[in-house]
């Protein structure tokens, strides 16, 4: 407590208000940081930039008053605050640190030229934050896999989640956003030219994501620097490198955090005071979350030298764990395939990854603990396994075998790797327990197998002769046998027996669709002409297999007038019918003249009480030529029909070959005005009220109901 009093009340001794002076909020902003804590030649009594932080942290949510006596009168409980602030911040040195190892090498500076600018110095970049930054995945040393980042410029990048503060200098031990940190050079930093000199960018480079600053100082400090993070995708090494352009400048302040963090707990950093450290042998054990790197020409100088590598990179392990994933949550053919098997078994709680190996025969086999087994390769005797699957994290245990053959059994091991010295994101050797792993086993699904076992629907064969076929029409076929889910057809259609035999390219049609009613309709570019014999063939298709089938034929019908209404379109009226409105629509189905080739143009009408005269056709009963349509009403058409009267009449279809002929006449009577009319449907036939004018029907009246 006493040293802790004596550190405070030097600093605020040092703070420079004279006796009379208003102690405000504002005034105190206004001070930098540097200024409090001058002094550098003592490091047991110097307040590092973070504690600066939390030193203002404190004055800002408290009442000042003001004069600078009644701020002295206040100093006892703010020394309470104050100490219980710095018991927190030295608490969090004994916390856990990242398992990380930092190796800093004197390297090369090679810098990066392509990529993506993501923004220069023509912009503004004292407290810059990037928008969200699509990069390939990533698994960082949490453990995570990330797809996206976003850049600081004040020397420091974040994995995933939201961006962090535009103000946010402590990379390491609160870094804002997902707090999973990359932490360069992180302090109040801006770039030194308002050019496009300056700037910061990213570009992937063979197993590397490469983010980089170029031409950045300090706040308000003369000198440049550039550097980078390399994120390595393979191993999930994070190695930062230096380049000095100039400097550094005198300045004291804003003096960086350098180091990764997932956590307040979790972090690898290095640090370097005013002893014998440098930036080339930093310290690394056993150091705050808050600790900085010392970076001025001022004694005691401290600068990294260009070329300054840092490798933050995980530990080789030599722990295994020491139980077995206990259960298969699931492990089955993967749907729709006959050549996968997929799987997901439960964790264990004291590995960092697994192994998953894969027999044909249901014998254990012997990977070797601490061998770096790649995907893909065989190993071992006795039995030989493939090594199926190497998942690199505790929470990864779902794997899909993929390549296999189909009906097939396949087993399958599940070794945990990797115990609890290691970290996740270790992607070195595997430290196996090999000692009774999980297995299990699957069959794959067998195929099913391919058929030309159809039945040709259109064209349509009756008492073994083939109709002929419209040149607008369809050819349809129903498969007898169940093809595999995935099925397509290739149709060859052509006037050339050979050629469609052959398969020529240029004959084939794709069916994808509708292929449990498959059916190909003729399109203009088929140029199917009348009167032609064609030549058609199947292939069924699998996504690994197909089949061809026999060669079929058709024959298109000969050019003609098309042909009448067929007997299954009843007309409305129907034949014979009687007491039909004079106002009632008349109307027919074209019965299978659609497919007239050519195609009908319209319909003539004829209509006249003498059947004599539609039976010829005489002109003088057309009341209706070439109409498109399928019905006419009498009272749109300026077609009055008489009451009590019976009409004939009859359909005739026409192309531009001609029109039909022979067609059905039919007939329809209207209704007898002497009839009988009812008042409502649904009334006593013996009541007066039943019927207009109150007459009730004899027996051989007509009524209208």
């Amino acid at each position: 407590m006493k040293e802790v009093s004596s550190l405070l009340m030097k600093s605020s001794s040092n703070i420079g208000f004279e006796p009379n002076e208003q102690l405000t909020i504002s005034n105190i902003r206004k001070r930098k940081q540097c200024d409090y804590f001058s002094n550098q030649n003592n490091q047991e009594n110097t307040l590092s930039i973070s504690q600066n932080q939390q030193f203002m942290q404190a004055v800002n949510t408290h009442t000042v008053n003001n004069s600078f006596a009644s701020f002295n009168k206040k100093m006892s409980s703010f020394l309470l605050l104050s100490l219980t602030i710095l018991l927190l911040f030295v608490g969090k040195i004994s916390q856990a640190q990242s398992a990380f190892v930092v190796t800093p090498t004197s390297g090369t500076y090679t810098a990066i030229t392509g990529g993506t600018v993501i923004v220069d110095g023509t912009t503004a970049l004292d407290s810059y934050v990037s928008g969200a930054i699509t990069i390939p995945s990533y698994t960082a040393f949490n453990g995570v896999s990330y797809t996206t980042a976003y850049v600081s410029s004040n020397g420091f990048l974040t994995l995933g989640g939201t961006a962090p503060g535009t103000t946010t200098y402590t990379g390491v031990s609160a870094p804002g956003g997902s707090g999973v940190s990359i932490s360069l050079f992180s302090a109040d930093l801006n770039s030194v030219n308002a050019t496009s000199a300056s700037e910061i960018r990213w570009q992937t480079v063979g197993n590397e994501i490469v983010f980089q600053w170029t031409q950045f100082c300090r706040y308000n400090v003369v000198e440049s620097f550039d550097m980078q993070a390399r994120l390595n995708r393979v191993n999930g090494a994070v190695t930062l490198v230096y380049k000095l352009n100039s400097g550094p400048g005198s300045s004291t302040s804003y003096q960086p955090q350098v180091g990764i963090s997932s956590s307040s707990t979790n972090f690898k950093n290095i640090s370097v005071a005013t002893g014998a450290e440098t930036w080339a042998a930093p310290l690394t054990a056993s150091l705050a979350n808050t600790a900085t790197c010392r970076f001025t020409s001022t004694s005691v100088a401290k600068s990294f030298a260009t070329g300054q590598t840092y490798t933050f990179a995980p530990p080789a392990c030599t722990v295994a764990p020491t139980s077995q994933p206990s259960a298969f949550v699931s492990i089955a053919p993967t749907t729709g395939t006959t050549n996968s098997i997929t799987g997901k078994f439960r964790k264990v709680s004291d590995a960092f990854g697994y192994l998953v190996l894969r027999t044909t025969s249901n014998r254990a086999p012997s990977p070797v603990s601490g061998t770096a087994y790649t995907v893909g390769q065989v190993s071992g005797t006795n039995p030989s396994f493939t090594v199926d699957t190497v998942l690199k994290t505790i929470n990864d245990t779902t794997f899909v075998s993929v390549g296999l053959n189909a009906g097939s059994t396949y087993y399958y091991w599940v070794y945990a790797s990797n115990g609890n010295n290691c970290t996740a994101g270790t992607y070195g050797t595997n430290v196996l327990n090999t000692t009774s792993p999980l297995t299990g086993s699957a069959l794959t699904n067998t195929p099913i197998p391919l058929s030309c076992n159809f039945t040709i629907t259109k064209p349509v064969i009756t008492n073994g002769v083939q109709k002929a076929l419209s040149i607008y029409d369809s050819l349809t076929w129903t498969s007898v046998t169940a093809l595999p889910a995935v099925s397509t057809y290739d149709l060859y259609l052509g006037t050339s027996a050979a050629a469609v035999s052959a398969k020529s390219p240029a004959l084939k049609r794709s069916i994808t669709t509708n292929l449990t009613t498959p059916f190909y309709k003729f399109v203009a570019s088929d140029s199917i002409k009348n009167n032609t014999t064609y030549y058609w063939m199947l292939v069924v298709k699998s996504t690994t297999d197909s089949i061809t089938c026999s060669l079929n034929t058709f024959k298109t019908a000969a050019l003609s007038v098309p042909p009448c209404i067929n007997s299954s379109m009843v007309p409305i009226p129907s034949n014979g019918a009687l007491n039909i409105s004079t106002t009632a629509a008349i109307s027919w189905g074209s019965g299978g003249a659609e497919l007239a080739s050519p195609p009908v143009t319209g319909y003539d009408v004829y209509m006249s009480t003498s059947q004599q005269a539609i039976a010829s056709l005489n002109l003088s009963a057309k009341i209706l030529s070439n109409s498109p349509n399928l019905y006419f009403t009498p009272s749109y058409s300026n077609i009055v029909l008489s009451p009590n009267t019976t009409y004939y009449w009859t359909v005739i279809p026409r192309n531009y070959i001609g029109a039909s002929s022979g067609c059905a006449i039919y007939s329809f009577s209207t209704y007898n005005t002497s009839a009988k009319v009812s008042t409502t449907k649904g009334g006593l036939w013996s009541s007066t009220a039943t019927w207009v004018g109150g007459v009730v029907p004899a027996a051989n009246d007509s009524v209208i109901i």
